[in-house]
């Protein structure tokens, strides 16, 4: 796929939207109506592509057996997912674009699920997870397999709201170009509150840096709170990412009927400064977005250029001080007294001004326990850790637990080969 610099791409609206104007009597699975209503879902995309849209998403969501557990159907994941992707497929392939303009491009739709690898689920107890990476990579592997299936020409891992999730989606992706011995580009796109932040707290330039591993085709944002509330962060992003960028914000805020406040013409004009100030190789809509707001989003668009690509900057030492905590931890860690050694960790932290901090922890299940509970603490999660140890499966099992961008000294391991492989399947690098 080119560059597409010369002009802004456009992504398609909301499905859901579309299922609730069109068949409002229906309160299932938005995804099964790939196999029960086909038509239903066909006429839906064919109506974005009618509106001007480049890239159109398949009706698939929420096909991992996680979301499908809801109704019943956590057993036909891959099924609902090639039969999403063979549909959009054929759609915009039987599309005719005038002006030789090309074949629509289909996305694969990967959902966050709702379940968070990196929250605690009980917050009287930090450890705590609904959820654990191996489940998670799992049930993101299913979504994608059924995806490549059908027939996608990449990827969109969207609406994350936790960046430990989409680390597990990037590895489920990376193990299935790996088993099926092809690949694919893919899009990845967070949702953020109202002061620029992930759930799981990181801001857009963390969570770029604990994405890049993936060389993504494009990074930005969706959803939200609509277009006016996510130019400050789609700032911070074009001007760091060595990558597309896009941005398909909702159409505006619900109202209490579940309708959106931004008509077309008002949310092209809200992306309009994007385009302007050259801050965008994709654009579209999310929740609430019909087919009238994609065409005046594309009209407005074809205006101005798509944002030019900046080249991947040098590497840079990374940490000014790094404070190695092994010492201070041992007797709390050995007690499984995780909460002592974090409030410890995060006072010597403080008084050392440290900007990094080495973990040496030799049992997996302590070094997952402590880490979990270590991220409870704000001071101590906003600081890149590194790990270290004896025992690469200790290693693995704390990089299982760290949304943000993680490092790994060697130093304490006898047989060092492959270890920068394994921590870059995680996105972390390699500390010397």
């Amino acid at each position: 796929m080119s560059s597409g610099t010369s002009r802004i791409l456009i992504l398609d609206g909301a499905m859901g939207s579309m299922i609730r104007s069109r068949y409002p009597s229906y309160r299932g699975c938005n995804d099964e109506l790939c196999l029960t209503k086909p038509e239903l879902i066909a006429s839906i995309h064919k109506s974005y592509l009618e509106a001007g849209a480049d890239i159109i998403e398949t009706c698939s969501f929420n096909s991992t057996p996680l979301s499908l557990a809801e109704y019943g159907l956590e057993g036909e994941a891959r099924k609902i997912s090639e039969a999403a992707a063979a549909l959009a497929r054929k759609t915009a392939d039987e599309f005719y674009r005038p002006g030789g303009a090309g074949k629509a491009l289909v996305a694969g739709s990967m959902g966050p699920t709702a379940k968070s690898g990196s929250i605690p689920s009980d917050v009287t107890r930090p450890a705590s997870r609904a959820i654990g990476w191996d489940e998670l990579e799992s049930a993101f592997f299913e979504n994608a397999a059924g995806l490549l299936a059908g027939g996608v020409d990449m990827f969109l891992i969207e609406t994350i709201f936790d960046t430990l999730n989409a680390k597990a989606a990037i590895a489920a992706l990376a193990r299935l170009f790996s088993e099926r011995g092809k690949t694919a580009p893919v899009m990845i796109s967070a949702t953020v509150n109202e002061g620029g932040r992930l759930l799981s707290g990181q801001g857009p330039l963390e969570f770029l840096a604990s994405i890049e591993h993936a060389a993504p085709w494009s990074v930005g944002l969706n959803c939200s709170f609509g277009a006016e509330k996510l130019i400050g962060p789609t700032r911070l992003l074009a001007a760091a990412a060595p990558f597309r960028v896009h941005v398909y914000p909702n159409a505006g805020l619900p109202d209490s009927s579940g309708g959106y406040d931004a008509t077309p013409a008002s949310m092209a004009a809200a992306l309009e400064p994007y385009f302007a100030e050259g801050l965008l190789n994709i654009a579209g809509g999310c929740c609430g977005s019909t087919p009238d707001h994609i065409a005046a989003i594309a009209e407005c668009a074809a205006k101005y250029p798509g944002r030019a690509e900046l080249p991947r900057p040098a590497a840079a030492a990374p940490f000014r001080a790094v404070f190695s905590a092994a010492e201070l931890l041992s007797a709390s860690i050995n007690s499984a007294d995780y909460e002592a050694a974090a409030e410890l960790l995060s006072a010597a932290v403080e008084d050392a001004g440290a900007d990094a901090v080495l973990i040496r922890i030799d049992e997996g299940d302590k070094m997952s326990a402590f880490i979990r509970t270590a991220l409870f603490y704000p001071d101590l999660a906003r600081l890149p850790l590194i790990l270290e140890s004896n025992n690469r499966e200790a290693i693995e099992a704390g990089l299982k637990c760290i949304p943000a961008k993680a490092y790994v000294s060697a130093a304490a391991l006898a047989d060092k080969r492959d270890i920068a492989v394994q921590a870059r399947r995680y996105g972390a690098e390699i500390f010397l």
